[in-house]
């Protein structure tokens, strides 16, 4: 019988295995896979080991399929120590001192709980509220027609106005001689010299004094021997024998594709003149020799001042008036406004002038830009360093020792418990809901419209320990199943 060739199985590591969502692209499949492993291109996917995975069959992949990884190198990484540190290797538990036996504790027993948690809500009685009777509101009084006048309606009587002949329009024209004159500014204005600020004299040198003071910490403070805490063995957890039935929300993920950005070159730039100007700061600067200040002891010891305040607001003495609710009454029909006729003094003289834009002159001169003389010096440079001596060190005196507390409150001295008897609590009435069923529906129901999310896709993805890519482009290796082919 024929041989029909059977197509080639890749092998992968499967004890490196990796079971992951997959990713929305194929280029996201690929740096996950780089990244992971340690792969380096060019690289090669294959689904189950059989089938070469590209950007046109990557909507094929189903769940539970596996994609093996072929890389240019075809040498296998160990990832077992890859996240050890030194502390792993340095590390070590150390014995703990035994126990001292302690005396037995004596058993406990607690106080006698003589409280009945009675408040006033017990004692309340719900009293029937009578109904109101409603009355019929009184028929309003009828209301009789307006029809009187105004003075002005009875005398006013519309006159006839002559119409007034408008004169024709004379274009402007304008004048072409050329606009010579100056302003008041032009003819008086005189530049004035600015002489040179004189410079400063130098300070006078201080007297350095030492500091030799010292704070109540310095003549206080002593130092205790603390000793280390003992470290306890943290208890071995133990997972819970309990099958997990559940499904997480995270199956019903569905990646979205984000489109990529256009990427546009910027526009050149206009290369910037250099800057020589320069300030009056630069010019008339001139750095000063600033020493530091001698500190001064303080006149006496500090006394913060006592605080009377009692946090007391004017709302504890606020009254709540009852407000009476005014009477509603109907508005009166507003009168019928007259249309207005009139016309004003603007709208009979206005007479519209033909302006035209003037003309634009050019400038004499070219405009250049100020030199910049900046050199932005700031007075930082001109900054010294000046050493602080140490403080000296003195040990502090020892505290004086606390005396028992043995004194007693008020409280304790004149409390008496008294015996409160339980009162015998009232049965409530049991409610009786209304027997007419809800039929009506909420906006949320009539609105709303199920939607279906779909099903996270999960692969495993196996690098290839024996397999390679050639400089060609093909796959080589002792990848080959061995049994690659079937007699019919």
């Amino acid at each position: 019988m024929a041989e029909i060739a059977k197509r080639p199985t890749i092998h992968g590591d499967t004890t490196r295995a990796l079971t992951v969502a997959l990713p929305p692209t194929y280029d996201a499949l690929m740096e996950l896979v780089k990244t992971s492993f340690h792969m380096h291109a060019s690289l090669k996917l294959y689904i189950n080991g059989k089938y070469p995975l590209n950007l046109a069959n990557y909507s094929s992949i189903g769940n539970g399929d596996t994609i093996i990884a072929v890389d240019s190198g075809g040498r296998a990484v160990d990832l077992k120590n890859l996240f050890k540190t030194t502390y792993d290797d340095a590390f070590g538990p150390k014995p703990l001192p035994p126990r001292e036996e302690s005396a037995a504790p004596a058993p406990y027993e607690p106080l006698k709980d003589n409280r009945d948690f009675h408040t006033t809500n017990d004692d309340f009685k719900k009293w029937p509220i009578p109904k109101r009777e409603q009355f019929e509101p009184e028929p309003a009084p009828r209301r009789l027609p307006f029809r009187g006048t105004t003075e002005a309606q009875d005398q006013f009587k519309p006159k006839i106005l002559p119409r007034e002949e408008r004169p024709a329009e004379t274009p402007y024209e304008r004048p072409r001689v050329p606009f010579t004159g100056t302003t008041t500014s032009q003819d008086a204005f005189k530049p004035w010299k600015i002489e040179k600020r004189p410079e400063p004299s130098a300070p006078e040198e201080r007297k350095k004094c030492p500091f030799t003071a010292r704070t109540t910490n310095q003549d206080s403070y002593k130092p205790y021997k603390i000793d280390p805490k003992e470290r306890m063995e943290p208890e071995e957890w133990k997972p819970s024998p309990a099958k997990f039935q559940g499904r997480p929300t995270s199956q019903d993920y569905q990646a979205w594709p984000i489109a990529k950005k256009e990427q546009f070159e910027p526009e050149e730039r206009p290369k910037p003149l250099p800057f020589t100007g320069r300030t009056t700061n630069q010019d008339d600067y001139r750095p000063y020799d600033v020493k530091p200040q001698d500190r001064q002891e303080p006149q006496g010891p500090y006394e913060p001042m006592r605080d009377n305040r009692d946090f007391k607001t004017t709302n504890d003495d606020f009254k709540k008036w009852p407000i009476e609710r005014k009477d509603q009454f109907e508005p009166e029909p507003a009168p019928r406004s007259l249309p207005f006729t009139a016309r004003s003094s603007n709208q009979d003289d206005y007479k519209p002038y033909d302006i035209r834009p003037s003309e634009r002159q050019e400038p004499t001169t070219p405009y250049s830009p100020m030199r910049d003389n900046r050199d932005f010096k700031t007075t930082n440079d001109d900054f010294k360093k000046w050493p602080i001596p140490k403080k000296e060190e003195f040990e502090p005196e020892p505290a004086p020792r606390s005396l028992p507390f043995t004194a007693r409150s008020t409280n304790q001295d004149d409390y008496k418990p008294y015996e409160i008897k339980p009162k015998k609590r009232q049965e409530a009435t049991p409610y009786e809901g209304s027997k007419i069923p809800f039929t009506a529906k909420t906006t949320n129901q009539d609105n709303y419209k199920k939607w279906a999310i779909p099903r996270k896709i999960f692969i495993s993805i196996v690098p290839a320990n024996d397999a390679f890519v050639d400089k060609s482009g093909a796959v080589k290796g002792h990848y080959m199943d061995k049994k690659n082919s079937t007699k019919r």
